[in-house]
């Protein structure tokens, strides 16, 4: 498998220091109420950080890792093929049309760290309300906005929660609930209005 010399979709060049900063996988999961069985959706997903620990977390149920690089989509199939992990698939695809390309509904859609990097929050917005099945949730999940010394990308490249929220609101995707996931990241839990209301 070809490394990869950078994370694609964040601002930062070093893949350790990248890691080192976030999380690890399962604590991210487990902090978003995603757990084994649910099948989950990572959008923008970069060189395989959570695809690869999600899926070995999440199994039996599928992880759909999307990415609009197709190089990445390649490397993440030869990696879970050299470990043995059959419930990783690999979608090249934008943000923006992800959903068609799924074969089944998902539990979670899945941004980490890489919103900024979508070119249209609010049509990925809609891909994730379509992807979803009835009752699932959007999640997202980002640098803190104050920034300060936590290894994560400057002030520029992160996004507020309130952006966030208004991004997602023409695509009908409402917040439920915030998740503080770590000291450096928060987390934002979004379900289809039409989903809300069928339970009120």
């Amino acid at each position: 498998m070809r490394v990869v010399e950078r994370f694609r979709n964040t601002a930062l060049a070093d893949p350790d220091r990248w890691r080192s900063a976030w999380p690890a996988p399962s604590a991210l999961l487990e902090a978003l109420g995603v757990g084994p069985g649910d099948a989950l959706a990572i959008v923008q997903c970069g060189a395989g950080h959570l695809p690869l620990p999600a899926a070995a977390q999440l199994a039996p149920a599928t992880v759909y890792a999307v990415d609009p690089d197709g190089a990445v989509a390649d490397e993440l199939e030869a990696a879970a093929l050299d470990r043995g992990v059959e419930n990783l698939v690999s979608v090249a695809a934008s943000a923006s049309v992800f959903a068609a390309l799924l074969p089944a509904p998902v539990d979670a859609v899945l941004v980490a760290g890489a919103l900024s990097a979508v070119d249209a929050p609010t049509a990925f917005g809609e891909q994730a309300a379509r992807a979803l099945r009835p009752g699932g949730r959007l999640l997202v999940v980002d640098w803190r906005p104050e920034g300060g010394d936590d290894g994560g990308p400057p002030a520029g490249r992160r996004t507020d929660p309130a952006e966030v929220r208004a991004a997602l609101a023409p695509a009908a995707l409402e917040q439920v609930r915030t998740v503080d996931v770590s000291p450096a990241h928060y987390g934002l839990v979004f379900e289809r209005a039409h989903d809300r209301r069928r339970v009120s």
